[in-house]
């Protein structure tokens, strides 16, 4: 399990990434919210339940947000950005 490899209780695939990097990807599916999730970011704490949080606190539904495209944003991001 991921969490096994990162010490990190409810750890998923995306906390293997760097959490500087994913809480940019993740902004970016928060566009309009009043806070900016890479703000907000905690490390030493998983992104998908730290992204539940954000969404419920700010109002939006993981729906709108399309949490079933989180785990190919990373691909996409990096292949943009070089």
């Amino acid at each position: 399990m991921v969490g096994d490899e990162l010490s990190l209780e409810n750890a998923e695939i995306e906390d293997l990434m760097p959490l500087d990097f994913m809480a940019g990807v993740v902004t970016r599916f928060f566009r309009g919210t009043e806070d900016e999730f890479l703000y907000v970011a905690e490390a030493g704490k998983p992104l998908v339940p730290q992204c539940d949080a954000f969404a419920q606190k700010e109002g939006v539904t993981l729906e709108q947000v399309g949490k079933w495209i989180l785990p190919a944003a990373p691909k996409r991001h990096s292949l943009s950005v070089t």
